[in-house]
Order: C-alpha cells, then sequence, then structure tokens
C-alpha cells in the first residue's frame, strides 16, 4: 500500500544500562522489524495488520497488528499511545498494493492501563468503525485458550512476521511482508539477561526469543508471534513488544504474553 504519510524510521544505538534502554524504547521501540526472514505469500499470515499513526501531524509510528474479530485489532500500546489517528491496512503482503484501510481515532483505541509501569502490560486494542469483509486474505486469528508463556513454551518454535529491513544496514522499510521462525527460550534465561545489562524483570506476563537464527528490529512493534496447534490451527500467543540494538547481536527479544490478557480482552471486546 503507498503510504499517505512520509515514513520515518528513528534508530537507536544499543547500550548496557537501564536508561539506556528506556531511551530506546522511548524513541525507536515502535519500530521493530523482521531480521533474516523470508518473503511471505499472499494469504499466508491473513490476520496480519499494517498501522500507521501520527501525532503533531507527523508519523509516529508504524507497526504491525493482528485481526481477532472482524471489527477488533490486537497491537502494542506504545504503537498507539497519545497518538492522533491511525489508518489500518489489511489484506496486504505487498506496502506498494492497496489493501483494505480504515482510519481510527483515539476514541476507539483502548489502552490497558499499567498504572505508569514501563516496559510491562503492553497491550491494546483497535476497534475498526465497522466489521471488515472476511477474505481469504483476510481473516482474524485465534486467541490462546489457556495460560501460555515462555514457562510453559520454552523449547517450542513460533513464527514472528512484520514489515522492514533485514540486517542493521538496511534503512527503510521493507517491500514485502516478512516473516521468520524463532525459538522461545526460558523465562529464567531470558530474565537473567535483561536483568543482569539492563536491570530489567521479565514478568509471566512476556515471552522470550533467543535469536538462534532470526530476530526482530526496528518497525515490527505490535505484529503477532503464533503457533500451529495440534488441531493445525494457528494460534496468537504474543505481541512484538520490546528488543535492544543492533538486532544482529544475539539479545533475547520480549514479546507480550496475549494469554496473559485474556479477560482483559473479552472484557473489550465483548462490550
Amino acid at each position: 500500500m503507498a503510504s499517505s504519510v512520509v515514513l520515518l524510521t528513528v534508530l537507536v544505538v544499543a547500550a548496557m544500562a537501564q536508561e539506556d534502554l528506556a531511551s530506546a524504547a522511548d524513541t525507536k521501540r515502535a519500530n521493530l522489524r523482521i531480521i533474516r526472514g523470508q518473503d511471505a505469500q499472499e494469504g499466508q499470515f491473513p490476520w496480519q495488520a499494517w498501522i500507521e499513526c501520527i501525532r503533531f501531524n507527523f508519523l509516529a509510528s508504524s507497526c504491525g497488528g493482528s485481526l481477532i474479530t472482524a471489527i477488533h485489532i490486537l497491537t502494542a500500546t506504545h504503537c498507539v499511545n497519545s497518538i492522533l489517528l491511525c489508518q489500518v491496512s489489511l489484506g496486504l503482503i505487498s506496502l506498494d498494493k492497496k489493501g483494505y484501510s480504515y482510519f481510527v481515532h483515539p476514541s476507539n483505541m483502548i489502552i490497558y492501563d499499567n498504572k505508569g509501569q514501563r516496559y510491562v502490560d503492553d497491550i491494546a486494542i483497535i476497534r475498526l468503525n465497522s466489521p471488515v469483509r472476511l477474505t481469504e486474505n483476510i481473516q482474524p486469528i485465534r486467541l490462546p485458550q489457556e495460560f501460555q508463556n515462555s514457562g510453559t513454551l520454552s523449547g517450542l518454535t513460533a513464527i514472528v512476521s512484520g514489515w522492514g529491513k533485514t540486517s542493521d544496514n538496511e534503512t527503510g522499510l521493507h517491500k514485502f511482508l516478512q516473516y521468520a521462525k524463532v525459538k522461545i527460550m526460558l523465562q529464567n534465561r531470558c530474565s537473567n539477561f535483561y536483568l543482569n545489562n539492563f536491570s530489567l524483570m521479565i514478568t509471566n506476563g512476556q515471552i522470550c526469543t533467543d535469536f538462534s537464527s532470526s530476530n526482530v528490529c526496528n518497525g515490527d512493534s505490535g505484529g503477532p508471534l503464533v503457533i500451529l496447534e495440534k488441531d493445525n490451527k494457528w494460534t496468537l500467543i504474543g505481541i512484538v513488544s520490546l528488543g535492544v540494538s543492533p538486532c544482529e547481536g544475539g539479545t533475547p527479544s520480549i514479546y507480550t504474553a496475549v494469554s496473559a490478557y485474556l479477560r482483559w480482552i473479552y472484557q473489550n471486546i465483548n462490550n
């Protein structure tokens, strides 16, 4: 889809202190993207949403999201917090082609109240003005049916998808939707890494993936982390939330664990 606003990419330099991580999150975490991914095929990820938001008349964030009903999209809080307007597009694999687009005002955004805490509860719901017409290329993804985090999912392979650069040296958005296989890592291992290097505690409401072959980077925040269940159906388990630059530096990525917020999600989509 050709964007109606100029795309901005804000890069961040990694640092080994909590205040540097905070600075990275404030300026860049809304722009995580896929590293070492593959081009997606049409209809492969029909729940994938593309979200562009403006603040103070300039582009504030370019993010992913997941269609969970015909009218609701799940994304990250930091993608939509304090914005003026968002454009949500569905049914895309190439940003050069038009999909189904909706303009969404803040009144249609439900942001989880994290009581001022940083790097936690990074989840929000976007409500479209009208239901989207479901097609082969536009379908909601299933939510988890039970609690799932790194403790219960460690060792499993998941898939993350989004648009963006495929290396630290690339600039700008990637033309085609990318996806990559990532392995869910042990909660303790991820917690130890972030606690030792950034004084950041990983909670039960978060999922970590390691950098064994692929990773997220600038531009894919809010996007889906999914697994294929035993019944051969895809389930949304995570929302891309936080990472550290350089993206190819071998550091774990953090996702919001969707299952930890199921009650809140259902309360809001059923109202």
